[in-house]
């Protein structure tokens, strides 16, 4: 029993010795040398690169431990394709299982590191090591593998793409992984990528079913570097995510019969996507309730993406700002064929075109649809917009908001086209300078199509409500119907169109406040408008406008405008009468036909293209500076280009008619003809006006029997009466005056003038300032009636220089005597003094009694007579100085008493001395056979006599015939001293002076008579 005892410890020694030798056999001999060699050896002639492994061991509870596995990636050694620095796994055989199968229960790979290498051809090394793993010849195997679990701790991957300058090199660490197998048949994984660099996370939490190989794993992404990772996919377009981090994402990933399915959100930021050289699109994306299904040849999405501020540049000159979300009910990509089915929203779209044109808008479609064509891509659905802000140049801005029940984009063979029926609201539409609008447009078959050869637009528009405000506030409001196609061919837009309006309103309107009933069409092109028919109604007239406007930048217009009947009346109380005619028309009434033409340029009216031509009806005109109104007047009146006519203008004024044609020529230099026509009158004139003058170069005209011929200019002076200088030549026939005064109610003349006056005359002066005058005028007539007095041969010669009349010359011949007037006057003082010499010789006072029916019809003799007055301020005539004297002889001058032969006067002369208001003599005589009388005294200018007469007797008087009843009545006359003379010329009152103390009554009646007769015919 002990020997047994004794055995069984020697077996367990020597056991325990054999296993202690075979462990220090295996673990320093078979493990380290020959398993180490002989692994490294196998991977080399499997993955056919070089391979390192610096040590194997064995610990019982780790397994089999392989230290620092390099594989490099050629024979050169330099770069690696991966390396670990310890992989350790347990092995358990298990011969009972069919195949027998080692299994792995645990394989641990700590601080893996994977290099990638893309280089300059576009090869990757993974790929190849791959296509040389998989393609290996391998030997039959007695044995298989199982690993049961496998984890990954702190591994890496390194990116170095050498296709591109400078070379980029990318860097994934920290990146741990754990799967096993299950007892559902299952991978159950986990694994998790920490970048400390860029503070990402990346988490992967899923299975993969080994019997029905469906792959499912829950997705979590925080931070995530999606550039940097996206950088190390092989890509050929010019697609490049220069920038971007996926900021967060939770999604369920499944992968199932090469079906990969994708559920979830994420949301992107700092996103910059370069789509080719010039365009770039930058930005944060959302994407809520998203899923992605690719299948073979298919691909399915659904799901909703917002965008925060995304900027889409399109090149230097266009961009895009927009934030909004766009819903996919349904999306699917199956081969060429693609349809997509949604909603979008987008607030805040700000675009730029051609670098300083915007618009800013907010942008809903309800339903829309993307379906795919042969080359290319059909886009229908609803849009509408809110509030649209479109900015073209700083004062061109249009605010609106825009509806389409349906849109169709088609984009094909580089061609992109659109058909709708939208509906605007502008709300403003600014265009400073030209107008502002607003109202409600719709579209009839909007078609929009932009390819390589450029854009072209086709539609008809329907404006409702529709208020457009000109820059001087006028307003136009009407239903406006739009029909326009155009297009643009680089940056050369061309367009052309017509614009329909039905009963157009527009207000505000200058002069003429407004206009009504705008109808009509008005064509357009990109740089013109025209019209054959634009009818409209202003000042209760209606009118139409034909023409064209051509070039908008310099604009030149070819328009008329046509009223067949202007109703003067209407327009009274109008704005334009009150602004533009009441300073010269009071009231207007008739009718008239209009047409205004304008051929030039609208920046500056240009007045030599612009015509205008009247078709007077039965007007009648009042005006503040005519006394009466002219009417019934009718004719042509034309205005054109340095021409100014008018043709058979015929009115009737102060119940006279007459009739004008004339014309005005060359507006710089005018030269106006016309002459004028009616029962009485006669005017032929030119007339060229001047800078601030014009001349007469002829006017001759014919009133009645009357004529005037005038020649010279008038000169105008800012703020003061014209300047005249005209030469004349007249034949006036005394009697057109009257009719004249008479014809314009005119006051009459103080004197009755009867014959013909010619003359000639220079004039030149300011017709307010008479002293100033130069005045030389030649008169004659061969006989003139001055009331009942005539006059032969008369002649006046009147000069008037420097404030001086230097000559007044009157010669003529009345009742066969000569008479001769001469003076001059100072006009530079106001009192006028004047100098008068007035002669009258040998008139035949028998020759004046008979032509005047004197009330003694004997009366004869000859007349001679001077004054001369040395001082006579024409300015009071009463204060007169002068002398003067009469002589009347071998005449009969009157009776002393008419019942008495002997009482005949037959001679009379005297001086007297004209002062202190009358004439005064001393020695004035009448001469008689018997009886002389000496008269002394005073006669005023006013007429009033004051005289006494003092007779002498050459004679007894005995022989007298008794007078009345008087028989010694002779007698009495001898007792007679003096006769006062008081009254006044035309009633002279006589007392006579008697010695006797009783005057006879009839006595003295009859010196009266007497006295009184001769007094009136002498004085």
């Amino acid at each position: 029993m002990e020997t047994n005892r004794k055995v069984i410890y020697i077996w367990l020694i020597a056991g325990i010795a054999l296993g202690i030798l075979g462990f220090f056999y295996i673990q320093n001999v078979l493990i380290p040398v020959r398993l180490k060699n002989f692994l490294a050896q196998k991977i080399e002639n499997t993955l056919h690169k070089p391979v390192t492994i610096s040590g194997i061991s064995f610990r019982l509870i780790d397994g089999l431990i392989i230290k620092d596995l390099t594989v490099f990636n050629d024979n050169s050694r330099k770069t690696h394709l991966f390396k670990a620095d310890e992989i350790s796994f347990n092995v358990l055989f298990l011969p009972f299982i069919k195949g027998q199968t080692i299994v792995v229960p645990s394989l641990l790979i700590k601080h893996p590191d994977i290099l990638i290498i893309k280089t300059a051809s576009g090869q990757t090394n993974l790929a190849n090591f791959i296509d040389q793993a998989f393609n290996a010849h391998l030997p039959q195997q007695r044995f298989s593998f199982f690993i049961r679990k496998v984890r990954i701790k702190n591994g890496s991957v390194i990116y170095q793409d050498q296709s591109l300058d400078p070379i980029l090199t990318q860097k994934i660490d920290r990146i741990d992984l754990m799967s096993n197998i299950g007892i559902d048949r299952k991978i159950h994984f986990t694994a998790n990528i920490n970048d400390a660099k860029h503070d990402s996370q990346l988490k992967l939490n899923g299975t993969y079913g080994l019997k029905d190989h469906l792959l499912f794993s829950w997705v979590h992404a925080e931070n995530l570097p999606l550039a940097q990772y996206l950088a190390m996919v092989h890509n050929s377009t010019p697609l490049k995510f220069r920038d971007g981090t996926i900021d967060s994402a939770d999604a369920e990933l499944t992968f199932q019969n090469n079906i990969f399915l994708l559920k979830g959100n994420a949301a992107l930021k700092n996103l910059d996507l370069q789509l080719s050289e010039n365009k770039n699109i930058s930005g944060s994306i959302k994407l809520e309730k998203f899923s992605l299904a690719l299948g073979k040849n298919i691909i399915k999405t659904d799901g909703a993406l917002t965008f925060d501020s995304l900027y889409i540049i399109l090149d230097a000159q266009n961009d895009v700002n927009l934030s909004g979300r766009i819903n996919i009910n349904s999306g699917e990509f199956k081969g060429p064929n693609v349809n997509i089915k949604g909603d979008l929203s987008f607030n805040n779209i700000s675009c730029r075109v051609e670098g300083n044109q915007f618009l800013q808008t907010d942008l809903r479609s309800q339903s829309y649809v993307i379906t795919s064509i042969p080359q290319g891509i059909v886009v229908t659905g609803d849009l509408s917009s809110e509030n649209s802000f479109i900015k073209m140049t700083m004062d061109k801005i249009i605010h609106t908001s825009l509806k389409a029940d349906y849109a169709t984009f088609n984009l094909k063979n580089n061609q992109t086209e659109l058909n709708t029926d939208l509906k605007l609201s502008i709300k403003n539409a600014l265009f400073k300078g030209l107008f502002q609008a607003g109202g409600d447009m719709t579209t009839d078959n909007f078609h929009f199509l932009s390819s390589p050869n450029g854009i072209a637009i086709d539609s008809q528009l329907s404006g409702k409500s529709m208020n457009i405000k000109l820059n001087n506030n006028m307003t136009l409001s009407d239903e406006i119907f739009l029909a326009f196609n155009a297009s643009k061919k680089g940056k050369t837009l061309d367009y052309s169109g017509a614009i329909e309006f039905k009963h157009g309103k527009i207000l505000n309107v200058p002069y003429i406040d407004h206009v009504t009933g705008l109808s009509g069409k008005i064509n357009f092109t990109a740089d013109s408008l025209s019209s054959d028919n634009l009818k409209f109604n202003t000042l209760n007239t209606n009118a139409v406008i034909k023409g064209e406007i051509n070039g908008f930048n310099e604009p030149c217009a070819n328009l008329t405008i046509t009223s067949e009947d202007i109703n003067f009346e209407d327009l009274t109380d109008t704005p334009f009468l009150n602004k533009t005619l009441s300073p010269f028309i009071s009231k207007l009434s008739g009718h008239s036909g209009l047409q205004i033409a304008y051929n030039g340029a609208l920046n500056q009216i240009d007045p030599d293209q612009l015509s205008f031509k009247f078709v007077l009806d039965n007007v009648k005109v009042s005006s503040p500076h005519i006394p009466a109104p002219i009417s019934e007047l009718s004719g042509r009146i034309a205005f054109s280009k340095d021409l100014l006519s008018w043709d058979n203008l015929k009115g009737t004024y102060l119940n006279h008619w007459y009739a004008l044609d004339g014309k005005v020529v060359k507006f710089s230099r005018p030269t106006l003809t016309t002459s004028i026509r009616s029962q009485d009158l006669n005017i032929d004139t030119e007339l060229k006006i001047l800078h601030s003058a014009f001349q007469f170069a002829q006017f001759r005209g014919h009133w009645f029997n009357s004529s005037l011929f005038m020649q010279g200019d008038v000169h105008f002076t800012p703020h003061a009466a014209p300047d005249i200088d005209v030469r004349m030549d007249f034949n006036l026939n005394t009697t057109d005056l009257k009719k004249f005064t008479d014809a314009y109610s005119l006051k009459p003349l103080p004197i009755d003038i009867k014959g013909m006056i010619k003359g000639d005359g220079l004039y030149r002066g300011k017709l307010n300032d008479w002293r100033n005058w130069q005045l030389v005028l030649n008169c004659s007539s061969s006989k003139l009636w001055l009331n009942t007095h005539p006059f032969e041969n008369l002649a006046l010669r009147y000069e008037q220089r420097e404030r001086n009349i230097n000559k007044f010359d009157l010669t003529g011949t009345i009742y066969d005597g000569q008479l001769s007037v001469k003076g001059t006057a100072d006009l530079r003082t106001d009192d006028l003094p004047a100098k008068v010499q007035l002669g009258i010789s040998n008139m035949d006072l028998e020759t004046y009694n008979k032509s005047q029916e004197t009330k003694f019809k004997f009366l004869s003799g000859t007349l001679n007579a001077f004054v001369d007055l040395t001082t006579l301020p024409l300015s009071q005539l009463d204060a007169a100085k002068g002398t003067g004297f009469f002589k009347i002889s071998d005449g009969l001058l009157g009776q002393f008493i008419p019942e008495i032969d002997q009482s005949y006067f037959t001679n009379a002369n005297g001086n007297f001395v004209m002062r202190d208001g009358g004439m005064i003599t001393k020695d004035t005589m009448l001469y008689g056979e018997r009886v002389s009388i000496k008269a002394v005294g005073k006669m005023n200018f006013d007429q009033k006599l004051n005289f006494m007469l003092y007779p002498e007797y050459h004679a007894i008087l005995d022989n007298m015939t008794p007078y009345g009843d008087n028989p010694n009545a002779g007698q009495t006359f001898k007792h007679i001293l003096n006769i006062k003379v008081a009254g006044t010329l035309a009633h002279p009152q006589f007392t006579p002076t008697i010695s006797a103390s009783k005057t006879i009554k009839g006595t003295a009646d009859a010196i009266k008579n007497g006295l009184g007769t001769i007094l009136q015919e002498i004085f």
